[in-house]
């Protein structure tokens, strides 16, 4: 199957063939670590070094799809680390917010598990899947006992739910008056 695609280039609109599988190969990796940047990617990650992050991405934003050995990602270790402005960046970048690494476990139930509240917000109000368990059949709930993250649990439930009902023009009112407001993509936190 071909696909054309269109690149703006120094301005220039160029045309391109390429195979779907040639476009999986070059965007999806299939091993761990598999871009030569990857390793220098993870550390400027769990160094919190947002500037340089930044600046990597804007070349090769490509590489939020990277993952380690145990198929975390660079949003699963930011969950994890609670940085929440590494964690815009890459869902800016279009990160994968539902990845699972080896056990099952997304960004949103890392950061569930380690408490992170502001974390649990930030992807829920970017369409985490609140409804996705771990290979070991633990949900949110049976992980957390933070009654805010549990809160949160229930509320991202509720909104994934009636949101499918709820005509796309009505959405931001109806959150609004169930007090669910946060759960709208414009949070006041800022991306420099």
């Amino acid at each position: 199957m071909e696909i054309r695609l269109f690149f703006l280039q120094s301005k220039t609109l160029k045309t391109t063939s390429l195979t779907l599988s040639m476009i999986l190969n070059k965007v999806v990796p299939s091993k761990p670590f598999s871009h030569s940047l990857s390793a220098k990617y993870f550390d400027l990650i769990k160094n919190n070094n947002y500037d340089e992050l930044k600046s990597l991405l804007e070349d090769n934003n490509t590489l939020v799809y990277e993952f380690d050995k145990q198929k975390q990602t660079g949003l699963h270790w930011a969950a994890k680390r609670g940085l929440t402005n590494i964690m815009l960046l890459l869902i800016k970048n279009n990160a994968n917010i539902n990845a699972k690494d080896v056990l099952g476990r997304t960004p949103l139930w890392i950061a569930w598990r380690y408490n992170r509240t502001q974390e649990v917000r930030l992807l829920l109000s970017n369409k985490a899947n609140s409804f996705i368990k771990w290979n070991r059949k633990l949900s949110p709930l049976d992980v957390t006992t933070d009654d805010k993250i549990q809160q949160l649990i229930e509320k991202g439930k509720i909104v994934q739910v009636i949101m499918k009902f709820i005509p796309v023009l009505k959405r931001k009112d109806v959150l609004n008056e169930l007090g669910l407001g946060y759960f709208l993509k414009d949070l006041n936190i800022s991306i420099n």
